[in-house]
């Protein structure tokens, strides 16, 4: 299930209007309806805001589908949590993209290495 997917159920069970959430977020309905329906994904910076605006949507259930969807205690969530947990989340996208890079390289050395080896065959 996706962030846009959680949001969707949260959103329901509320009975929140799509164009609440986006007035909330200064953003289109269509953007909101976008997340909701999976076409694209909201960015940090929405996903804090979101989560700001939202305070008893549980912050770890909206990202992984962990835990509940509700917070189980109304506590209020600090900015610095916020920021925090969502920082973590970045750190693994870094990672990827890193990893990402890596693979790309690997695949130019390999295809240079295999067209060493076309001359040297030939000759």
């Amino acid at each position: 299930m996706t962030v846009g997917q959680r949001l969707k159920i949260f959103t329901e069970s509320k009975k929140i209007r799509q164009q609440v959430i986006a007035d909330k977020l200064n953003m289109s309905r269509q953007n909101v309806s976008s997340f909701m329906t999976g076409r694209s994904d909201p960015g940090l910076d929405t996903l804090t805001e979101i989560i700001l605006n939202y305070p008893e949507l549980n912050a770890r259930w909206l990202l992984t589908g962990e835990g509940h969807m509700l917070e189980e205690q109304r506590k209020s969530k600090t900015e610095e949590e916020i920021l925090a947990f969502l920082a973590s989340k970045k750190e693994d996208c870094d990672l990827c993209k890193e990893k990402d890079k890596r693979i790309r390289e690997l695949e130019r050395l390999i295809e240079a290495k295999e067209q060493v080896i076309e001359v040297l065959k030939k000759k």
